[in-house]
């Protein structure tokens, strides 16, 4: 995948959770952070930032480009997943 297309990516996900589980992107700091926060899903900008705070290389090794941004999917699927299991998860409508 090329680094112009984690953007997109990245965005569909936020978008599928935030739809299907709006009151936990709303009140949850953990998946928060998976989605908009420090362990969000790695796209163009962190990779391009170029700042201390996103310190990838683009070879082998924990700080790999690769590495993190499987790690951070990993992640924000097994919660996601723990979700809808621990809650027996049908689905969230928003309260007006």
């Amino acid at each position: 995948m090329r680094l112009e297309e984690l953007t997109g990516a990245k965005r569909l996900v936020q978008a599928f959770v935030s739809l299907a589980m709006p009151n936990a992107t709303e009140t949850d700091e953990a998946v928060y952070s998976l989605l908009f926060g420090a362990e969000q899903l790695i796209d163009f900008k962190s990779v391009s930032d170029g700042s201390d705070e996103a310190p990838f290389t683009f070879w082998g090794g924990d700080k790999s480009i690769s590495n993190i941004a499987s790690q951070r999917l990993t992640k924000l699927k097994s919660y996601v997943h723990e979700q809808i299991l621990a809650k027996g998860y049908h689905g969230q409508s928003r309260k007006s």
